[in-house]
């Protein structure tokens, strides 16, 4: 007999909990969504009682944390409430699941992940880019030792966006909420995830909005420099100014071969449009040309060095089973079934030493220095 579900809460009703952990929950035979937390609901808004029928809404966490059956919650709320929310549910003696970014300070990741030891509870945050299939692949390519040593590491999520996104939270300064801990603790956490933590950091964070458009003073793109002791330079780059037809993911060289591609994993915009991960397809580049990653390959003939040129299939790592986001949520089970957390899919530990690279950034930037780490 199969083990029971775990009866998971969910606190927000936004673009986070919809897109990325709902879909993944209902699709899991190891969840069940029992409750969800939506404080009020604004005109415009998705009202979770008329999309979620037979979830319970609660206008409060502090209501949905008395009932007992909830055993996971999951934080899907700006950044700044990260701390106090995923508090009181620790105290509730919940598991928790935290949105990307963990909080916006290293010292608030750190209390977060001594209440949870304390309480003997699990913690993990939802960095689910390391499912993405071009990063799977560059990961299959590392581990095979495909492109030899490498010395440099490009990762990028460039876009043409010269105008300010819709006014949510996300369009305001606030902490925790910038391009860098938005997109830069997906991109930095994918490099330290791959190659460990670097020694050294700089960071240049800033807006490439005109300051008339960027009235808010929102920090909206940012360059990244990881500096390894064995030599490898590893650069992570977001910008909204970025006008081309196809934008540049990765481009990984060693000293065997190098690895491109262009374009960004399917999995967000396939469930923007309502797909399901249960869906056949779902994690599959649609267009043939950019489901296909560049590799160039140096073969030896003697002392002379050619040059081929080949294509990997992304989709293969989704076809193996190991390529899309509900890995996250299946890890997820498997360490609440033991209770191990170094099971997790994502360790407190992790997630909080990516704030404090993050912290570090901010603080190069700021003085125009390289900061050791």
């Amino acid at each position: 007999m199969g083990r029971e579900p775990y009866e998971v809460g969910i606190v927000g009703y936004g673009s986070s909990a919809k897109i990325f952990h709902i879909p993944f929950i209902q699709a899991s035979p190891r969840f069940h969504l029992h409750s969800v937390v939506q404080r009020q609901v604004r005109p415009g808004q998705a009202d979770a009682r008329k999309e979620l029928p037979g979830v319970k809404v609660h206008g409060s966490l502090y209501d949905m944390l008395q009932d007992a059956r909830v055993q996971l919650v999951i934080i899907s709320t700006p950044p700044d409430s990260h701390l106090e929310l995923a508090t009181a549910a620790l105290r509730a003696d919940k598991h928790i699941v935290v949105e990307k970014p963990f909080a916006p300070t290293f010292a608030e990741a750190e209390a977060l992940i001594s209440l949870a030891r304390e309480r003997q509870l699990l913690l993990t945050v939802y960095q689910n880019r390391r499912w993405d299939s071009d990063f799977l692949m560059l990961k299959s390519l590392k581990e095979q030792g495909t492109l030899g040593r490498i010395v440099e590491v490009e990762s990028h999520f460039d876009r043409f966006r010269p105008t300010l996104p819709v006014d949510t939270w996300k369009a305001h300064p606030s902490p925790g909420n910038s391009a860098i801990y938005d997109l830069g603790t997906h991109l930095i956490d994918q490099v330290v995830h791959l190659f460990g933590v670097p020694d050294r950091v700089t960071g240049f964070v800033g807006s490439q909005r005109t300051p008339a458009i960027n009235t808010t003073g929102l920090e909206d793109s940012f360059t990244v420099l990881l500096h390894y002791s064995d030599g490898m330079l590893a650069t992570v780059k977001a910008g909204v100014i970025s006008p081309e037809p196809q934008q540049l993911r990765f481009w990984v060289r060693g000293d065997r071969a190098s690895f491109r591609k262009y374009g960004l994993d399917p999995q967000e915009a396939q469930l923007k449009r309502g797909m399901q991960p249960s869906d056949p397809g779902f994690g599959v580049e649609e267009d043939e040309e950019s489901s296909r990653g560049l590799l160039t390959v140096i073969t030896n003939d003697g002392s002379t060095a050619t040059f081929t040129e080949g294509t990997v299939r992304l989709s293969s790592v989704v076809e193996q089973g190991n390529g899309t986001y509900s890995m996250f949520y299946s890890s997820l089970a498997s360490a609440i079934d033991s209770g191990d957390h170094n099971q997790l899919p994502v360790t407190g530990k992790e997630a909080a030493l990516l704030i404090r690279l993050v912290e570090l950034v901010l603080e190069s930037s700021r003085c125009g220095q390289t900061m050791m780490v």
